[in-house]
């Protein structure tokens, strides 16, 4: 599905999208009597998402880690270092540097999430690498706010010599509280606004306000 990231720069009620459907300008009443109103977009803090996961000397997670950078920790395989994990501030650094990218509009494909990886560890690692169970659709799905990623305590993320073991995290993820708040309803309107209309202008002002991603990591625009 897309996911409509918004910029820290957007307060909360600031930004009102009225171009899509069914707002009751566009609608009939008769054959959609329920439409909603303006869409206000609303942005997640992006501070948690980049917080220092914290492992013990067996490499286990101490307390309960949430964060893109406990993802990126439990995810991403050190291949060329002879399959190890990251370690936890380069997991902190590849978040920062991502979440950056998302705030000037970039795209978020797996080589452009892969070479960011590189240009902070150094090495050839990242999606579709060694053991690696990332996945692009969960980065954005975790770096737009749509899903909240935590670890639970005494989850162990590395065997001896800090060893990728390549957890399933499938069960980490949960819906973020303030889940009613954002766009979750892409049909035709959507990407007629993130093209043309009122989501493209906000997409391609100077200092984006939201970058609409397709699961793959491009942009609608």
């Amino acid at each position: 599905m897309p996911f409509i990231y918004a910029s820290s720069r957007v307060a909360e009620g600031t930004l009102q999208i009225t171009d899509l459907f069914p707002h009751k300008t566009q609608s009939n009443a008769v054959m959609t009597p329920n439409f909603r109103g303006p869409a206000y977009i609303y942005s997640p803090s992006k501070t948690s998402l980049t917080s220092l996961p914290v492992l013990d000397a067996d490499f286990d997670v101490v307390g309960a880690n949430s964060g893109l950078a406990s993802y990126l920790l439990a995810t991403i395989d050190d291949d060329a270092n002879g399959t190890v994990l990251i370690s936890e501030a380069d997991s902190v650094a590849v978040a920062e540097a991502l979440i950056a990218l998302a705030e000037g509009g970039s795209a978020l494909t797996s080589s452009q999430i892969n070479q960011t990886i590189l240009n902070v560890t150094g090495d050839a690692n990242g999606i579709g690498i060694g053991g690696t169970t990332a996945t692009v659709s969960e980065i954005l799905s975790i770096i737009s706010g749509y899903s909240v990623f935590t670890i639970p305590n005494g989850t162990s993320l590395g065997g001896a010599l800090r060893a990728f073991e390549g957890v399933n995290v499938a069960g980490f993820f949960s819906a973020p509280s303030y889940a009613d708040r954002l766009i979750s309803t892409f049909e035709s309107s959507f990407y007629i606004s993130a093209r043309e209309g009122q989501l493209k202008t906000a997409q391609t002002a100077s200092t984006p306000l939201v970058v609409c991603y397709a699961d793959d990591g491009t942009l609608i625009q």
